[in-house]
Parts: structure tokens; C-alpha cells; sequence
């Protein structure tokens, strides 16, 4: 239902608030709809901090025997511990650096006879863009167990043995 403004209703009639308020002279206690003369601070946004980087998640090391070179760089061995005679050893490595990174450069691995150094077969070859390699060592050697050893960052050392059949 509307309502006419009051005037149209009666000419004689005023507005009049609904809920009037009685204000004594010199009162300032009573609202008022006048602007205020202060300033009114303006709402201060919350700052915006740079989003926080996100620390690098730390490669999860291969299975398998590891070693760690002086300067804390991991060698990983995750080939099989295991060769048939008269043919080859995938032989795997993976290298992980001290800081996290993917190892680089040149990689020799080395099957040896404990007994015999003229038994050693050696396979040199650069890891990948990844800090991986693979290498074919020959197993045309009498069966039994051998050292295997590799070669990186000016270090030698045996990982794993591995038994040939």
C-alpha cells in the first residue's frame, strides 16, 4: 500500500519525525546530523606482504648404497648387485650435491677382483642432465664377488660388491 507525502494528504498538516527528540539550548549531547568539522582517518588496509618462497623440497635420495664424498656430495649406486658372466652390468649411478643440485662432469666405474687388479674392467662415460648415468660394464671375468667401485670429484671409492655368476 503506498502512502502519500503528508501535505497531499492533509495542507495543513507538517512533518513530523516519528520518534521526536526534545533538545535543551546548548545541549551537544543530542545527535546531530550536521557534518562534523574534524577529519575522519581514513581506514588504513592491511598490508600486503611479498608472497614467502617457498624453500626448494629436497630431492628424495634413490634406493640403494650410497656413499658421501668429502665435500658432501652423495653418490647413489641403483643398478642390480648381481651379473651374469660373459656379459654386462647395467651399472646405474645417480649424484646429488651438498647444496641439492644435480651432480655433473665425468663418472668411472670400475668392477675389480679384490684378488687380481688384472681382472678390473673400467667404464668411463658424464652424467646426464639429471646427475644420472649408465654404464655397461663387461663381466667377462671368472664368477664371484667384486668390488665396484667409481670415480667422481677426485674421489675413489667402493660401493657396493657385486656378485658375478
Amino acid at each position: 500500500m503506498a502512502v502519500a507525502a503528508p501535505r497531499l494528504m492533509n495542507p495543513n498538516a507538517t512533518a513530523t519525525p516519528s520518534n521526536p527528540t526534545a533538545v535543551a539550548p546548548g545541549d551537544t549531547s543530542a545527535p546531530s546530523t550536521a557534518p562534523s568539522a574534524e577529519p575522519t582517518a581514513e581506514p588504513t588496509p592491511d598490508p600486503t606482504q611479498a608472497p614467502t618462497a617457498v624453500p626448494a623440497t629436497p630431492r628424495p635420495r634413490p634406493a640403494g648404497p650410497s656413499y658421501t664424498l668429502k665435500n658432501g656430495t652423495v653418490v647413489t649406486y641403483t643398478g642390480p648387485l648381481t651379473a651374469t658372466r660373459n656379459a654386462t652390468l647395467p651399472a646405474s649411478f645417480s649424484v646429488v650435491q651438498a647444496n641439492g643440485r644435480v651432480g655433473s662432469g665425468s663418472f668411472g666405474v670400475f668392477l675389480n677382483d679384490p684378488v687380481t687388479v688384472s681382472n678390473r674392467r673400467a667404464v668411463n662415460g658424464t652424467l646426464d642432465g639429471n646427475g644420472r648415468i649408465l654404464l655397461q660394464i663387461p663381466t667377462n671375468v671368472q664368477a664371484g664377488p667384486y668390488q665396484l667401485l667409481f670415480s667422481f670429484g677426485g674421489e675413489t671409492a667402493q660401493i657396493a660388491t657385486v656378485t658375478v655368476r
